[in-house]
């Protein structure tokens, strides 16, 4: 999958390892490869990618998201997310583009929309973030 060039992502400049663990908030500049285990909210303003042995759970906010792991919780892409062949994403999807391989195992809600980064953002300047985040992705994705 090729994605759309920008100053940081050229390169791989944070890798979290098979065999290693990382809990908590993650904030980077930069293309982020997991290939062992996130929980938490991660954010980068480039590429966010899952290996084939990465696990992870919890909430994503990137430009590009590309699972080939497993993953639990929500997606936000301003761009795209892809779900490679290997990958088992349980949650919600927001974003642009969304593209998913055969094989790949997908349940839950996925909104496509240009507007994806001003959901989230709104949220996070909340102090109520997660009750309010619940609260618009039932707005997103529960019929009226």
């Amino acid at each position: 999958m090729q994605f759309r060039k920008n100053k940081h992502n050229a390169i791989v400049n944070s890798i979290i390892g098979a065999g290693n663990i990382f809990k908590g908030n993650f904030e980077l500049i930069g293309f982020l490869r997991v290939d062992g285990i996130i929980s938490g909210r991660i954010k980068t303003d480039s590429i966010l990618l899952i290996g084939e042995t990465g696990k992870g759970e919890g909430d994503i906010k990137a430009e590009n998201i590309d699972i080939g792991g497993e993953f639990i919780g929500n997606l936000f892409a301003s761009e795209r997310v892809v779900l490679r062949s290997t990958a088992i994403v349980k949650g919600n999807i927001v974003a642009r583009y969304l593209v998913v391989e055969e094989g790949a195992f997908y349940c839950g809600h996925c909104k496509i929309t240009t507007n994806v980064m001003s959901i989230r953002s709104s949220l996070e300047e909340d102090e109520n973030f997660e009750a309010k985040e619940v609260e618009v992705m039932k707005e997103i994705f529960v019929k009226k």
